[in-house]
């Protein structure tokens, strides 16, 4: 599940807001739902509340017993994150955060990776299981 979120701006007063979530299969196909969907807000919401539960405990066992996740570009391990086959030890990470749809990994020598969080599938999965532990 992917959300993206476009707002656009007139000195300062939004003049469009559009909004669609892009729901992928195990087999790579895809659907995109957008606000030709009444309530497509609330929808989303029921989308990833019902997916997150029924996917998280299998992530979570995975994750504990040291396999590989992938969330689009990036793959996680409990001592290792993957970005585009470039491995990072956790322990060179300083910082994992999102700002202005870009997911950026910064790193103690400064060498940032950013990846926009629109081709990051379920990226709430993924920031909850790096915060529930890391091999550090």
């Amino acid at each position: 599940i992917t959300t993206l979120s476009n707002k656009r701006t007139f000195f300062g007063y939004e003049i469009q807001n559009e909004f669609s979530i892009i729901l992928f299969s195990t087999n790579g196909k895809s659907i995109r739902l957008d606000r030709k969907i009444q309530r497509i807000l609330e929808l989303t919401k029921e989308i990833k509340r019902n997916s997150y539960r029924r996917l998280l405990p299998s992530l979570q066992r995975d994750f504990k017993n040291g396999s590989w996740l992938e969330f689009g570009p990036i793959s996680i391990k409990k001592e290792w994150i993957s970005i585009q086959n470039n491995r990072i030890s956790w322990r060179e990470v300083s910082k994992v955060y999102v700002t202005s749809g870009t997911l950026i990994i910064e790193t103690i020598d400064k060498k940032n990776t950013n990846i926009k969080t629109s081709r990051i599938p379920n990226i709430e999965l993924l920031f909850l299981l790096i915060s529930q532990g890391i091999g550090v």
